[in-house]
């Protein structure tokens, strides 16, 4: 049996992980734009916001998982 706590705990978990990407990818984003008035190659940062991108849409999946599992604790389904 699922404890409604502890997926309630994942899922402060996961949206701290979820804030802390989209901040990350902002800021990626901004070094991109000095990188770009400075005449630097933005590839290697292009390719991090591209890894951090995918890793932040599995955060978002995980998230509505652990969503439905809360909801589906409060329904008696689990």
């Amino acid at each position: 049996m699922l404890n409604r706590s502890a997926e309630v705990n994942h899922l402060q978990l996961a949206d701290q992980h979820i804030a802390d990407a989209n901040r990350l990818i902002r800021r990626l984003e901004s070094l991109i734009l000095n990188q770009r008035v400075g005449g630097h190659d933005e590839g290697p940062t292009h390719l991090s916001i591209r890894a951090l991108q995918n890793t932040l849409d599995a955060f978002i999946v995980h998230r509505a998982r652990i969503r439905k599992c809360i909801a589906d604790i409060d329904a008696g389904r689990l």
